[in-house]
């Protein structure tokens, strides 16, 4: 955090991120977060942590923003009332009147990526290939593709039997890979889901771990869920 910010604005929004996590995975995200605002630098290697603290990550960087340029307007109007001050006619006062509202929105432009490239190269779980590269390419999508990706990226991996056997990140990506028919690989720790969004319903089996890693984005909302 910047030098003298003694606080940070968490949004009630973010519940729908913790409703999907185990009451360990809540308390390793919060400690990850206290961390990560008093400039400790945390590193975890939980999937789960990754993916759920990089939209809280994002927030806290827009406000961060919002409030540096709030303190930047303040030093400018106390720069400029005391010229106000010293001159001679109310015209000149009124030429260097600054009005500084402390609750101006200031619009940061992130490149309106709806999902960070970190969720899709954390969830991918196969660093290797040109990172940049394929940082690019997601960036060059459209929303609806990033936000299938996140979607159907759980039961993509699942079906794969044989990790060497995963496309590298830039190759899934290149090749559109999540319009691929998935096949999925049966095992015996599934649930059948149902699933609603603004965009539709869904549902299929997902294990407990795909369906947290599917519902992290905020879009899905669980309806039920049955025993295969």
């Amino acid at each position: 955090m910047a030098e003298n910010k003694k606080s940070f604005v968490l949004y009630t929004d973010i519940i729908h991120v913790f409703a999907n996590l185990t009451d360990d995975e809540a308390g390793k995200l919060v400690k990850h977060l206290l961390m990560y605002v008093n400039d400790l630098n945390p590193q975890t290697d939980n999937r789960i942590i990754q993916i759920a603290f990089e939209p809280i990550k994002l927030q806290l960087k827009r406000d961060l923003k919002h409030w540096e340029s709030v303190i930047d307007k303040r030093k400018g109007a106390g720069k400029l009332g005391g010229l106000a001050k010293a001159s001679k006619t109310k015209q000149s006062l009124a030429n260097l009147a600054v009005n500084v509202n402390v609750n101006d929105t200031v619009t940061v432009n992130v490149n309106n990526i709806n999902i960070p490239f970190d969720s899709f190269w954390n969830l991918y779980n196969k660093k290797v290939g040109d990172k940049k590269k394929s940082e690019i390419k997601w960036k060059k999508l459209k929303d609806e593709e990033r936000k299938k990706i996140i979607d159907t990226l759980p039961l993509f991996l699942n079906s794969i039997t044989d990790k060497q056997y995963q496309p590298f990140p830039e190759t899934y990506l290149n090749n559109k890979r999540w319009n691929d028919e998935i096949i999925e690989n049966i095992n015996s720790n599934k649930k059948h889901y149902f699933l609603s969004s603004p965009f539709g319903k869904w549902n299929g089996n997902l294990s407990e771990e795909e369906y947290k890693a599917k519902t992290l984005t905020g879009h899905w909302t669980l309806i039920k869920v049955e025993n295969v």
